[in-house]
């Protein structure tokens, strides 16, 4: 009887010691002007412009996996265009990640991994309007995977089709066939 009494006394401290304890987390202030900095800096580099930005985190924030920016493109891009910048664009956010101080402490991993980002892609025309198949409308690079998706002309609300591409296979892709930064035309996907 006189064990279990302790038993259950250490664990009633150890209880209240350990309910004190304060986790800290990232401040959304550091970690939005963050993404802003990195989207700005993405959106002169490749003459997109951002549309928006997300992150994800454990319960209660004390880590971060998953930094996410979209942007919209005008041209149409080409399938070989959006892969290139998707590629770019993702290495470009895990490099300003692992150089980002402030950001260490709270990271899932160290150096970031590349299946931790998320970059999306709006193509649309000149004039901003989406385009349809053939072209690639919206293009993602998420969890180490490239999609690339066509909007049927006839459901404006319906993918018609969707190409998919491990990381690597994009990478291997790209040194077969280089895409130029002046390649920029009205290709067909």
């Amino acid at each position: 009887m006189a064990v279990s009494k302790w038993v259950r006394i250490a664990l009633v401290i150890l209880f209240i010691s350990a309910s004190g304890q304060k986790f800290e987390c990232i401040d959304s202030k550091t970690l939005y002007g963050f993404l802003s900095k990195v989207g700005w800096k993405i959106e002169k580099k490749h003459k997109l412009v951002v549309r928006g930005s997300g992150s994800g985190s454990s319960p209660g924030g004390s880590y971060i996996n998953n930094f996410a920016l979209s942007f919209n493109a005008y041209g149409p891009l080409s399938h070989e265009q959006l892969r290139k910048l998707l590629i770019e664009c993702a290495n470009e956010l895990v490099r300003e990640i692992d150089l980002e101080k402030k950001l260490e402490p709270f990271l899932i991993k160290k150096p970031y991994p590349i299946e931790n980002v998320q970059i999306i892609i709006f193509n649309s025309d000149t004039n901003g309007m989406e385009v349809n198949d053939p072209f690639i409308a919206v293009a993602q690079i998420s969890k180490g995977i490239l999609t690339f998706r066509t909007i049927d002309p006839e459901n404006k609300f319906k993918f018609k089709n969707e190409f998919k591409e491990t990381y690597e296979e994009a990478l291997e892709k790209l040194k077969m066939a280089p895409v130029s930064d002046s390649n920029i035309s009205k290709e067909k996907a």
